[in-house]
């Protein structure tokens, strides 16, 4: 399954559900771009700590924390 061909409503519903982490997701997303980005220059910048923040939206899913509708989900 290729992560970032996944609407950003069925990546979230995965995350939620446990289905995926947001890391694999986000990291899926992050590598995408390096791949890319050199031919398409889409991107100014790019979060370096999304991978920091996905970890933490996956331990609070984890932990039964109510996390948004879209956590985890790369922008």
């Amino acid at each position: 399954m290729n992560l970032t061909h996944l609407s950003a409503t069925d990546l979230a519903e995965k995350i939620k559900n446990k289905e995926l982490t947001s890391e694999a997701v986000v990291s899926a997303h992050m590598k995408q771009i390096e791949k890319l980005n050199p031919q398409i220059n889409a991107f100014i910048t790019v979060n370096q700590k999304a991978v920091e923040k996905a970890r933490e939206v996956d331990q609070k899913i984890s932990r039964g924390e109510k996390v948004g509708r879209l956590a985890g989900v790369p922008v």
